[in-house]
C-alpha cells in the first residue's frame, strides 16, 4: 500500500507540476523579464510569477496537495511500523540485559545460592541465574545408554523368532522311518554346530511330557487322522533354552556363557544409576563462571561494568576485580562493555 502510495504520489506531484506550475512560471517569466537581469533559473521558478497576480494559487494548491500527501504516507508507514515495534519489543531480549559472573566465591554451588549472592549485589534487579555445565560425560552415557537398547531390542527379536521356530520344529510329525530318522540328525546336527559358534544353547530333550500329535490312520480306504500320543524323546527343542548368549567379556571365549538378554539388562541398569548419579551430584558444573540477567539494560550495563575482570588492564591499580566490588572502567573499555551490552 506504501509503494503504491509514493508511485501516485509522484506521479500527480510530477505531472501537475509540468503541466501546470512550468508554463504559468515560464510565462511571467519571459513577459516580466528585463534586458540582463534575468537567468533561466528565474524564468522557470516562482520568482517569475508577480506577488499580485492571480497565478499563485496554483502554486498554494500544489503546496497544500504536497503537504497533505506526504501527511498520508507518514501515517500508513507508522501505522506499519508500530505492530513491527510491538513484536521487537515483545520478544525477549536476554542479551541485551545480561552478563557474565566470574571470580566466585566457593559458597556458590547451585542457583538457589548464585540468585542470593547477585541479589545480595543488585537488590531486586537480578531477574534469573544461570550456572554453565559440562554435558560431556552425561552425553556420552546417555548415547551409549540409547545403543544399548537398540542391540536389546535386536536380542528380544531374535530370541522370539527362535522360539518360533522352535515350536515349530518340536511339533513335527517324527513317525520313524528313514524320512524321520534324517530329520532327527539334520536338526540336531544343526542345533549343535550353532551352539559351537556361540549362536544357541544345545538342544536337550524334555522328558516326562506328553505331547497329542495328529498322526496318520493305518486303515487305507478311510482317510481319518486319529489323535496319539507321541513320546516325549521325540520332541527335540525347549522352547525356554533358544535365547542368544553372550560371552562375559565377549572378547574372552573361554569365560562362561550367560543369556544376553539379562547381561545387557544388568548393564543398561548400571547406566541408569550412572545417570541419576551425574545429575544429582552435578560434578561436572563450571564454578568459575555465571550467567546473570538482570530485569533492565541499566542493571546490566552497571554489573557488567562492574563485575567482569576482562577490562583489568584500564583499572588504574590493575587488580583483579572480585565479585561485590565495583570496577572503575575508562575510556574505550566503557565503550566496548556498553556496545556488549546493547
Amino acid at each position: 500500500m506504501i509503494r503504491i502510495g509514493i508511485f501516485f504520489f509522484a506521479a500527480i506531484t510530477g505531472v501537475y507540476g509540468v503541466l501546470v506550475l512550468l508554463p504559468i512560471n515560464l510565462r511571467n517569466g519571459i513577459s516580466n523579464a528585463t534586458p540582463g537581469g534575468s537567468t533561466d533559473f528565474n524564468v522557470l521558478g516562482i520568482a517569475a510569477v508577480p506577488a499580485a497576480s492571480s497565478m499563485l494559487w496554483a502554486h498554494a494548491v500544489s503546496v497544500y496537495v504536497f503537504s497533505l500527501s506526504l501527511c498520508w504516507l507518514l501515517m500508513n508507514s507508522y501505522r506499519r511500523y508500530l505492530p513491527l515495534r510491538y513484536a521487537y519489543l515483545a520478544v525477549p531480549q536476554p542479551a541485551r540485559y545480561s552478563c557474565v559472573m566470574v571470580n566466585l566465591p566457593p559458597t556458590v554451588i547451585d542457583d538457589t545460592s548464585l540468585y542470593k549472592l547477585a541479589n545480595s549485589l543488585y537488590p531486586g534487579q537480578v531477574h534469573s541465574v544461570c550456572l554453565f555445565t559440562k554435558t560431556g560425560k552425561v552425553l556420552s552415557a546417555f548415547e551409549e545408554r540409547q545403543a544399548l537398547v537398540q542391540k536389546l531390542k535386536g536380542l528380544r527379536a531374535t530370541n522370539e523368532k527362535r522360539f518360533h521356530v522352535s515350536r515349530i520344529r518340536a511339533q513335527q510329525d517324527f513317525s520313524g522311518g528313514l524320512r524321520g530318522t534324517c530329520r532327527w540328525l539334520f536338526f540336531n546336527c544343526c542345533a549343535r554346530t550353532r551352539y559351537l559358534f556361540g549362536v544357541g544353547p544345545p538342544v536337550r530333550q524334555v522328558s516326562g511330557i506328553e505331547t497329542p500329535r495328529m498322526r496318520r490312520s493305518s486303515t487305507r480306504d478311510s482317510g481319518a487322522h486319529e489323535a496319539v500320543n507321541v513320546p516325549s524323546s521325540t520332541r527335540m527343542v525347549d522352547d525356554e533354552t533358544v535365547r542368544a548368549q553372550t560371552f562375559v567379556p565377549w572378547w574372552n571365549f573361554f569365560s562362561p556363557r550367560r543369556d544376553a538378554v539379562e547381561y545387557f539388562e544388568g548393564k543398561l541398569q548400571k547406566l541408569d544409576r550412572k545417570l541419576l548419579y551425574l545429575r544429582a551430584v552435578g560434578t561436572s558444573r563450571l564454578p568459575a563462571a555465571v550467567w546473570s540477567r538482570f530485569k533492565s539494560t541499566s542493571a546490566g550495563n552497571d554489573a557488567l561494568l562492574a563485575l567482569s575482570p576482562r577490562w583489568d588492564a584500564t583499572n588504574a591499580t590493575g587488580a583483579a576485580a572480585r565479585v561485590g566490588t565495583p570496577m572503575p572502567v575508562r575510556g574505550n573499555a566503557a565503550s566496548t562493555a556498553r556496545s556488549m551490552v546493547s
